[in-house]
């Protein structure tokens, strides 16, 4: 503990003062003036303002050791017995503290348990060597003296062991608020997640609608292409027809190839006992040409100048297989259709092969469906 070194110090240089002064025929004012001025350099006691001199019983701060950390046994509750006798006791772990830095060690969460063990040893030590005074001590007031200084020690022990619980009660709570507080923050942290959850869900279920939405508009603006670009095939393919087994032209200029098949045309619709030779448009050969003479002709398309031509030669040409003569009847004449058509004309013929098979009679297939043949 630290006590009277500052008062002293502070004493003897207004001692100095006073010897270095002038002699006795100094004025009044002058020996008022020092005396002042040595007073006002004594430290104050925090807790009443009294000053600290020599005489006064007072102790300060073992730690921070600052004028302002003075404080007087009247303030610290402590009997001039037991402040003497403590001063009396060789005991270097025995320190005092300003309020100050007993919170400031309080607080930190490391030093609390040194501190209190510190302590612990000062108290014991203490006690043991104050009950080695009195067992030595055969004076009445000595012993009694010595019973209340231990009796304060017995004091200060339960206060500091009180004081150790509260901080260690102190810290606990804190640890309790902090946990409470993370688990606040964890189910504020769980709603979030919950929210952008929900919210993506409903994003997800809007988008999955959108996608769908746009999947189904994209299938029918395709179909809808689709069929206008069936319809523009079909109004191509209308006035004409597709002609198989005609004799294909040997010769290497394309002008005579094409009069040939005009010619070869005629002659079928001749057979056929139609009479509309002007109203051939345009005759093309289908495929890549055969690189030798016996190879099989190409299908030749034959486009007419109107759609009632083309309908009279798809009528008469089943008569082409009694036309013997020339090859004729092994001349075959269908409908220009388009690739979609030609599928389903395909699966027709599949289907009509099967019932066929199957023992049905007398059918035929007119324009997508097949029907029975009426009676004549």
């Amino acid at each position: 503990m630290v006590k009277g070194n500052s008062v002293k110090s502070m004493k003897k240089s207004s001692a100095s003062a006073k010897v270095a002064g002038s002699p006795a025929t100094t004025s009044t004012k002058q020996e008022k003036s020092s005396k002042k001025k040595g007073l006002e350099k004594l430290p104050q006691c925090s807790g009443c303002g009294i000053l600290i001199s020599d005489e006064t019983r007072a102790l300060m701060c073992d730690k921070c050791q600052v004028p302002a950390a003075w404080k007087c046994c009247a303030c610290m509750n402590l009997l001039n017995e037991v402040y003497d006798a403590l001063l009396g006791v060789n005991c270097s772990s025995l320190i005092h503290l300003c309020e100050d830095c007993e919170n400031s060690a309080m607080k930190s969460n490391g030093p609390t348990v040194e501190m209190h063990n510190k302590l612990e040893a000062m108290i014991q030590d203490m006690g043991a060597s104050l009950s080695c005074i009195a067992a030595n001590d055969h004076q009445e007031d000595s012993k009694n003296l010595l019973e209340k200084i231990l009796d304060k020690v017995d004091s200060i022990e339960q206060a500091v062991k009180a004081k150790a619980d509260a901080t260690a009660v102190l810290q606990l709570e804190k640890r309790l608020q902090s946990l409470e507080e993370k688990e606040i923050e964890r189910d504020s942290l769980n709603r979030k997640v919950d929210e952008v959850v929900a919210l993506l869900s409903d994003q997800r279920d809007e988008l999955k609608e959108h996608i769908t939405n746009d999947i189904v508009m994209d299938r029918i603006q395709n179909k809808l292409n689709e069929d206008e670009m069936e319809k523009e095939e079909q109004e191509k393919r209308r006035k004409s027809v597709i002609a198989f087994g005609l004799k294909e032209s040997c010769s290497t200029d394309a002008e005579v190839r094409i009069a040939e098949d005009v010619e070869k045309v005629q002659e079928v619709l001749q057979e056929l006992e139609l009479h509309q030779e002007a109203d051939i448009s345009k005759v093309i050969r289908l495929g890549r040409r055969a690189e030798t003479a016996d190879g099989k002709p190409r299908p030749l398309k034959v486009a007419f100048e109107s759609e009632d031509t083309k309908s009279d030669v798809l009528k008469k040409a089943k008569n082409l297989k009694n036309k013997k003569e020339g090859g004729l009847d092994k001349v075959f004449i269908y409908q220009d259709l388009t690739p979609k058509q030609r599928e389903a004309r395909k699966k027709l013929v599949a289907e009509l092969k099967s019932r066929q098979s199957n023992g049905e009679t007398g059918l035929i297939i007119v324009g997508s469906k097949i029907v029975k043949r009426r009676a004549v």
